[in-house]
C-alpha cells in the first residue's frame, strides 16, 4: 500500500504490486476460465468445475486497509425462464380410406394429393346383381305400401279383420328394413372423406377388384400440425396446457402455437415427458414430418444483467459476484441462467446491488472496500 503521511486524511485508497506476472491477464483468464466451466454446466446448476487451489481474484485480497474500489448499480429486472426442445409436425387428424363393401372399382372420384371436403367422393364401387337386387326391394316396398293402406281402409269399414291389419302393416315393415339394407349397401359402395384433408395416398385402380375392410389410401388433415416435443423432468412443471409457444419450422418462420397436451407421465426411459402443441397451418406451407424447433416460457423470476468480466471464481468451484455493501465486500453465489454477447443473466443477488467492477479481483466477502468516483 502507498504510504500516507501521519496527520494527513487519505482522499483515496490505492495500492502497489510488485513488479513480475501482470495481474490483469492473470484475472482475465481466471474469469474466462469461470465462464467457460459456467457454460459447459447442466442447466439449472450453479458451480463451474472445481479447483482444488482458489483462482487469482479469491487469493489477491485486501489487509487491514479499505480497498479502493469501482462500483455499478444494477436492479433486478424480471426475465423468464425458456424451455426449448426439438420435435417433428404430423397431421392434427389421419384416417384410413378402408372399404366398406366388396366390388369392382367403378370410378376414381380423387386422386393422390387431391384436397377434399367432408364426404367429398373417392371412389365408387360397383357390385354385379345389387341393382337387380335393388329394383327387388323397391318393388316389394312399393307393393308392401300399397297393401298396407288397402287393408287399413278395409278395416275401418270392418270389412277385414284386425290380424290381417297387422299382418299388412308387419309385411310392410319387413320391405322398409330391406329398403333400407340396400340404401346402406348403395353408400358403402361410394367411399367418402370423412373430414375435410388431403388425400395423401390412394391404392386402387379402375376395373380392380376390392375386398371389404382393404386399405386403400390416406387422408390427412393439414389445416392444422401437431408438433410432438419431449421436455425434461425439470422443466415440466413450468408448462400447462393452453399456454402459447413458439414454434420455427425448418427453413421457415416463426409461429405462435398452443400447447394442447402434456403426458400425465414420464417415458421411463428418458424421464422426459411427451408434449404436443397445435400450430395453425391454413396455407398449407407446412408439411407434416418436418423438424421444427420450440420456444416455452417457464417460470418468471427476479434477475441481473451482469457483465462477464466482473463474474469470479470461488475456491469451491462457485460462480461469484461481489457487491459493495457499506463498506464491505459481499459474495454472492450465483446461477447463470442465460448468456448474451456482453452479459450473462444470473440469480442470486438481492434486488439492488452494487456490484464491484474495478477491484473486484483483490477483494476478497467480508473485506473492507472503500468506493472510489470512476475516472
Amino acid at each position: 500500500m502507498t504510504g500516507v503521511p501521519a496527520g494527513t486524511a487519505p482522499t483515496s485508497l490505492g495500492f502497489r504490486r510488485k513488479t513480475g506476472l501482470p495481474i490483469g491477464p492473470i484475472l482475465a483468464l481466471t474469469l474466462s476460465g469461470a465462464l467457460a466451466a459456467c457454460m459447459v454446466s447442466a442447466p439449472g446448476q450453479t458451480g463451474a468445475a472445481s479447483n482444488d487451489q482458489p483462482s487469482a481474484a479469491v487469493e489477491a485480497g485486501g489487509g487491514g486497509a479499505a480497498q479502493s474500489v469501482q462500483v455499478i448499480h444494477s436492479v433486478a429486472h424480471t426475465a423468464t425462464r425458456l424451455v426449448s426442445a426439438d420435435g417433428q409436425t404430423r397431421p392434427l387428424r389421419t384416417a384410413q380410406v378402408t372399404a366398406r363393401a366388396s366390388g369392382i372399382v367403378e370410378a376414381l372420384h380423387a386422386h393422390k394429393g387431391d384436397r377434399l371436403s367432408k364426404d367429398d367422393p373417392i371412389l365408387s364401387l360397383s357390385v354385379p346383381d345389387f341393382e337387380a337386387r335393388a329394383a327387388e326391394a323397391e318393388a316389394r316396398l312399393i307393393e308392401a305400401r300399397r297393401t298396407a293402406e288397402n287393408n287399413a281402409k278395409l278395416n275401418a269399414r270392418g270389412l277385414i279383420t284386425e290380424d290381417s291389419l297387422q299382418a299388412a302393416r308387419a309385411l310392410l315393415a319387413a320391405a322398409e328394413a330391406g329398403w333400407a339394407a340396400i340404401e346402406e349397401e348403395r353408400d358403402n359402395l361410394t367411399l367418402r372423406a370423412p373430414f375435410a384433408g388431403t388425400l395423401a395416398s390412394l391404392d386402387a385402380e379402375i376395373g380392380e377388384t376390392i375386398s371389404d375392410g382393404a386399405q386403400l389410401g390416406q387422408l390427412m388433415d393439414l389445416s392444422s400440425l401437431l408438433v410432438e416435443i419431449t421436455v425434461p423432468q425439470i422443466n415440466i412443471s413450468d408448462i400447462s396446457l393452453g399456454q402459447d409457444a413458439a414454434v420455427t419450422p425448418v427453413g421457415g418462420e416463426k409461429i405462435i402455437g398452443t400447447v394442447r397436451y402434456i403426458s400425465p407421465a414420464a417415458d421411463s426411459a428418458t424421464r422426459s415427458f411427451p408434449v404436443e402443441v397445435v400450430i395453425p397451418n391454413s396455407g398449407r406451407q407446412i408439411r407434416a414430418g418436418m423438424s421444427a424447433s420450440v420456444g416455452l416460457a417457464g417460470k418468471s423470476f427476479k434477475a441481473h444483467e451482469v457483465p462477464s468480466a466482473y463474474l469470479a471464481l470461488s475456491g469451491a468451484g462457485e460462480l461469484l459476484v461481489k457487491t459493495y455493501e457499506q463498506g464491505v465486500v459481499k459474495a454472492w453465489p450465483v446461477e447463470v441462467v442465460s448468456f448474451g454477447p456482453r452479459a450473462v443473466t444470473v440469480t442470486g443477488l438481492p434486488m439492488e446491488a452494487s456490484i464491484i467492477t474495478v477491484g473486484q479481483g483483490f477483494v476478497r466477502d467480508g473485506d473492507a472496500a472503500a468506493l472510489e468516483d470512476a475516472q
